[in-house]
C-alpha cells in the first residue's frame, strides 16, 4: 500500500511515479518495518480487546502524517509545475 499511496499521489501531482518511488519508497518501507511491529506488539499485549481497533486507528493517523510528510518533503527541491 505504500507504493500505491506514493504512486497515486505522484500521478495526481503530475510528476513521475517511478521517480517518486525510487526516492521515497525504501525510506517509507524501512520506517514501516521499524514502527508497526512494535506498535502491534504493544497493542496486542497491553490494549484490551475492545480498544485494539481504536488504538491502531489512532496510530494510523500519525503514520498517514508521516507518509504525507515524506511525499511532500522532496517537492521543495523540484520547480513548481505550471
Amino acid at each position: 500500500m505504500i507504493g500505491v499511496f506514493l504512486s497515486s499521489m505522484s500521478i495526481m501531482e503530475g510528476s513521475d511515479p517511478k521517480d517518486k518511488l525510487q526516492r521515497t519508497y525504501w525510506e517509507a518501507l524501512r520506517t514501516n518495518w521499524t514502527i508497526w511491529p512494535v506498535l502491534q506488539g504493544l497493542n496486542l499485549s497491553l490494549v484490551p480487546l475492545q480498544y485494539r481497533v481504536l488504538s491502531v486507528n489512532v496510530f494510523n493517523i500519525g503514520w498517514n502524517c508521516f507518509l504525507s510528510f515524506l511525499n511532500g518533503a522532496d517537492d521543495k527541491e523540484q520547480p513548481p509545475v505550471v
